[in-house]
């Protein structure tokens, strides 16, 4: 088949196609539907070799940085370590006050009398009123046993008291009544002591008890081992000054002015 005038003939099967020649300038350029379109939203820089790149950002860290970075860690440390001491400032204070209300000082003092050891054997305290005198001062008492006889347990509450900074004192009214034993009164600041050291009370059945004439062992009361009264009872009043009425001035009361007896006045009968 003879091919037309100007015509190219048809590429053989297999054979390579010769590269497409640029088109002369002022032609237009053939576009194909599988070049990608650029706009300038999508163009993007070219570089060519030998340009000057633009300023990196440096990824060196500078010694104010590194500062910052301590302080922060710091700044925490430091607040820790401010509300430690704040606790402790403010819990300290409560803690010691607590232990105060819950121990009276007064006890904590007779604790720390030197009594030998068998002067001070069953401690017993007992307390009544208010600490700061709101409404009632307070009353403290404490009994205890020695296994000593009165005479020497009472010297040896003497002389600890003494090196304890009390001061006897001698009130019109120490004893209220009169008393078996030994019977003294201290004070010391703003307080009062009442000691009292005497023989135990073994009960109502005398000791060693005989039996009437004619009863029974069964029927006689029993008596009293005088193992089981030995030693002396020992009792310790405290209050405070302004509390104790025998502190003041006592009136100087003449009998038969008023209608009561003073103490220790005995009674007389009103003239006729």
């Amino acid at each position: 088949m003879v091919a037309p005038p100007g015509a190219r003939p048809p590429a053989a099967a297999g054979a390579a196609r010769p590269p497409a020649q640029a088109a002369p300038p002022g032609d237009p350029v053939r576009r194909s539907a599988s070049v990608p379109v650029v706009t300038p939203e999508t163009s993007q820089p070219i570089e060519t070799e030998g340009q000057p790149e633009g300023p990196r950002k440096s990824t060196r860290v500078t010694p104010a940085q590194l500062k910052e970075q301590f302080r922060e860690p710091r700044n925490i440390r430091l607040g820790v370590l401010a509300l430690g001491i704040l606790l402790v400032l403010v819990a300290l204070p409560i803690y010691s006050w607590s232990k105060a209300e819950a121990r009276d000082p007064v006890f904590a003092s007779l604790d720390t009398l030197a009594v030998p050891d068998w002067a001070n054997t069953k401690p017993v305290d007992q307390i009544d009123g208010n600490r700061w005198c709101l409404e009632e001062c307070r009353f403290r008492e404490r009994t205890t046993h020695s296994d000593n006889a009165p005479e020497e347990t009472a010297k040896a509450y003497h002389d600890a008291l003494i090196a304890n900074g009390w001061q006897t004192w001698k009130p019109a009214k120490c004893p209220e009544t009169k008393v078996d034993g030994s019977y003294t009164c201290w004070t010391r600041d703003e307080l009062t002591m009442d000691l009292w050291v005497r023989a135990p009370a073994c009960g109502n059945v005398p000791i060693g008890v005989q039996p009437e004439p004619g009863a029974t062992q069964s029927a006689a009361p029993p008596g009293l081992n005088p193992e089981d009264c030995k030693g002396s009872d020992v009792s310790i009043k405290v209050r405070n000054a302004i509390a104790d009425e025998r502190t003041g001035p006592q009136p100087d009361v003449k009998p038969g002015e008023v209608g009561e007896t003073p103490y220790g006045l005995v009674p007389t009968a009103a003239p006729s």
